[in-house]
């Protein structure tokens, strides 16, 4: 009966400490009363010589999946939180063995004091509730570095002790080897979860590093439009007294002509400001256009975007869609004459879709060519991958977009035309 007491007493205190690192109050359930009935059920079965008197390491397995079940916790930060808890129990265990052990002598019955030990143990957990040390060791245990060190720690040495117990009696038990399997499983599972985890973060900060970069380009086309809108007043007085010092009409109206137009080209970009209202998307467009004309190509566009914050596809998913494109008309431009490195690129907005086309001057493509062209490592250029596009027919499949390439005849000459639309 007193193993049953004893074994109750610590699995209570290990659970007690595991909620308060959490910051969740024990509570009577289902799950708790199910993690103590198979407790002592395992302590039954060993007493009964069913199983193997080392079975009772399947409860400190089960506190796992009570983590998981109980608290909502992720396997790896179960496996953290269980292996910190039970280490600490161990080390308070251990400590207060240490005196109890001189009354083995007067009271020679060690169950008792092992039973007395976890008492005391369950007494100081308590205590130490009134400490921040249960907030500092949440606090410690947040950090994804020291969740993945533990975890793994934790499944070392639980590697290592099935090892052990192969080597010293030549065989494993049945109910061992079941846990063998199942912590196999659970480590596949948080390989899987660290891969994972290092692609969102590297994903996350590739979204911090676009949106630095687009906030930057937004406040930088919003200085711009503000020093156009002060220069207007000037502008407007050069063109009025152009009537003065002119005194031809045709040469007045031609070099006015000629002066309006250089008032256009230096605000052109002030558009973009006012047709695209969704600041990320904005200051992406301005930084692309500006860099790709840089280059001395011409990128004549026309926007129309309304939503100032759009949900129905991820803004960093779009400004990739949108890069791809431009970056793939611009490498099909770059080496013709002057004249003929132009780029038209349009962004409309409708009530149930967003449209993005693209269009370029190229040679005429088959539309099977076309096609090809979104799979994986192929290209009609020399020394191109591809995989522009192919990441474009990835997120098709991600957000059911429809993707429309074809060629059209625009001026006597040959256009290929990437038409993307988006629904909401």
């Amino acid at each position: 009966m007193i193993e049953f007491l004893f074994l109750l007493v610590e699995i209570l205190a290990i659970v007690y400490l595991i909620h308060n690192i959490v910051g969740v109050s024990v509570k009577v359930d289902v799950y708790l009363i199910m993690l103590l009935a198979i407790g002592l059920g395992i302590t039954i079965a060993i007493i009964n010589d069913l199983i193997w008197d080392k079975g009772v390491c399947i409860v400190y397995g089960l506190l796992g999946l009570y983590v998981v079940v109980e608290l909502k916790k992720r396997m790896v930060d179960a496996i953290c939180i269980c292996g910190v808890a039970l280490c600490l129990v161990t080390v308070l265990q251990t400590v207060l063995f240490l005196p109890m052990g001189l009354l083995y002598y007067l009271v020679p019955y060690e169950d008792l004091l092992v039973l007395i030990t976890n008492g005391g143990v369950f007494i100081i957990l308590k205590l130490l509730k009134k400490t921040n040390i249960y907030s500092k060791t949440k606090e410690f245990l947040e950090n994804s570095g020291i969740k993945i060190i533990i975890s793994m720690f934790v499944l070392i040495y639980i590697y290592f002790y099935f090892a052990h117990i192969f080597k010293i009696t030549g065989k494993i038990p049945v109910e061992i080897y079941a846990m063998m399997l199942a912590f196999m499983l659970v480590t596949a599972y948080i390989i899987y979860s660290l891969q994972k985890s290092n692609y969102m973060l590297k994903l996350k900060e590739d979204e911090i590093n676009i949106s630095r970069m687009c906030s930057e380009s937004f406040e930088q086309l919003i200085n711009h439009a503000r020093k156009n809108q002060h220069d207007f007043h000037n502008h407007l007085l050069a063109i009025k007294g152009m009537q003065h010092s002119i005194k031809d009409f045709d040469e007045l109206v031609k070099k006015q002509e000629k002066y309006i137009h250089k008032i256009k080209e230096n605000n052109r970009y002030d558009s973009i400001l006012y047709t695209i209202r969704e600041p990320i998307l904005a200051g992406y467009v301005f930084n692309k256009v500006s860099e790709i004309e840089n280059e001395k190509i011409r990128v004549q566009y026309n926007f129309a975007v309304t939503t100032k914050r759009i949900e129905y596809i991820s803004i960093f998913h779009l400004n990739e869609i949108i890069g791809i494109l431009l970056d793939n008309a611009k490498e099909a431009v770059e080496q013709m004459e002057e004249a003929r490195r132009n780029i038209n690129f349009h962004i409309m907005e409708t009530v149930d879709k967003l449209t993005i086309k693209v269009t370029n001057i190229s040679e005429k493509i088959e539309q099977n060519k076309i096609i090809e062209l979104f799979k994986e490592g192929y290209s009609s250029k020399e020394n191109h991958s591809g995989l522009g596009l192919r990441k474009i027919k990835e997120l098709a499949d991600k957000y059911s977009y429809d993707i429309m390439p074809y060629n059209q005849v625009i001026n006597n000459e040959n256009h290929i035309v990437f038409e993307i639309v988006i629904y909401k």
